[in-house]
């Protein structure tokens, strides 16, 4: 009896310490994962933006790295409101943790201010510049346009960014960047802003024969430098415009070009240094070049680029600054085929340089009959009193008239 004793109480304590070894197993894994969002919390978007998960990670001190589960429940990005996203991560052994996010669905403004520039994209040499914008939000309305014009010069011809900048109460930012081309004062212009006092050092040269001609003494278009007499001078004085006798006694383009020297009245020559010279030592900030070569160069050899020679001297004069006025030699007869040919050569260039024309042919056809337009005055050839005091009164008459 005593026996049977025994092993009920050793059978009892087995029980109890496999019991005890159980519920202590049991009993040692009590901590659940730990859970850690990636991404905001909350998170802010905006109305009808889709929703980008970002996803969390869970680790358990048990199992390591763990699956999360991600219940968006009711997340509506259509709807504005506060919404709730849960993360749950359960280990092995039971423990469970679950985390949320809070997504805010705002009406966020993201949409720029639209820029609308009113500045013309040109503007003329010497005048004013100012710049003008407006800006409309869709939720501000009118926005204050900021205009950045530093850059701009007027004084020098070329081409400038200008900066325009609007932004809303929300902080939605716009930039338009808009080119603005400095563009030369025509001719006309230049004569306008020399007669109203706007412009009071505009220098006018005349480089060619094709309105110059010669009495035995005097000059009746240009006379000497200091005289203060003749056509050219009664015409520019009144317009404030300093006129320089600069013109050429039967100058063929190459010896112009070539600083070949040519003898004038009095000892004078005058070549491409000098024109240059008398550009430099006027200083004009313009200057209106009157150029017509060529009258004896359709008496050269056949086989010289004539229209090349012209075209290189043409680009001399405007490398200063200068605005070109092409007038196309006269030509000797009515019926000369080489003076029309070397007015077809100045009316091409005009086309491809962009700068005003005038015809001396087309103007003096069929105004002498068949007589000689041209006087000889010694070896030289020059148009007559008549004939270069119509084509002068033609170029004054079209530069008043806004043609040039």
């Amino acid at each position: 009896m005593m026996f049977n004793f025994k092993k009920i109480l050793l059978f009892m304590a087995l029980v109890f310490v496999f019991t005890a070894c159980v519920e202590s197993e049991t009993k040692g894994d009590t901590t659940a994962p730990v859970i850690t969002l990636k991404g905001a919390s909350p998170m802010e978007i905006t109305l009808g933006e889709e929703y980008t998960e970002k996803g969390a990670i869970a680790n358990d001190d048990k199992d390591g790295p763990i699956k999360v589960l991600i219940d968006k429940g009711n997340l509506n990005t259509g709807k504005i409101g506060s919404y709730t996203v849960k993360y749950t991560a359960k280990d092995t052994s039971n423990n469970s943790r679950t985390v949320v996010r809070t997504v805010i669905v705002v009406d966020k403004d993201r949409t720029k201010p639209v820029i609308t520039i009113t500045t013309p994209a040109t503007v003329k040499e010497g005048e004013s510049f100012n710049a003008t914008a407006t800006a409309e939000d869709d939720k501000d309305g009118k926005v204050t346009v900021a205009i950045d014009t530093s850059k701009v010069n007027t004084s020098v011809i070329g081409t400038y960014d200008v900066t325009y900048s609007a932004t809303d109460k929300a902080g939605n930012k716009a930039i338009k960047i808009q080119t603005v081309t400095v563009v030369p004062l025509t001719i006309t212009e230049l004569f306008e802003k020399a007669a109203s006092g706007e412009i009071d050092d505009v220098t006018y040269i005349v480089v060619g024969d094709s309105t110059r001609y010669y009495e035995t003494q005097n000059d009746v278009l240009i006379n000497d430098r200091d005289s203060g007499k003749g056509y050219y001078n009664d015409l520019l004085s009144p317009k404030h415009i300093t006129f320089i006798n600069s013109s050429i006694e039967g100058q063929r383009i190459d010896e112009w070009f070539n600083n070949n020297s040519v003898s004038r009245r009095g000892g004078q020559s005058f070549t491409r240094n000098e024109t240059l010279s008398q550009i430099r030592r006027h200083n004009p900030s313009h200057c209106i070049v009157e150029f017509s070569m060529g009258i004896n160069d359709e008496l050269r050899p056949t086989g010289k680029d004539i229209k090349k020679e012209i075209n290189d001297s043409i680009d001399v004069l405007q490398a200063t600054g200068a605005k070109v006025l092409l007038v196309s030699p006269v030509p000797y007869y009515k019926y000369n085929e080489n003076s029309y040919t070397l007015n077809n050569i100045y009316e091409s260039l005009k086309d491809e340089l962009d700068i005003p024309f005038v015809s001396g042919y087309d103007i003096l056809d069929g105004a002498y009959s068949n007589n000689p337009i041209t006087a000889t005055i010694g070896d030289k050839l020059h148009p007559n009193e008549e004939a270069s005091k119509k084509l002068v009164n033609y170029i004054f008459e079209q530069i008043e008239n806004d043609n040039l």
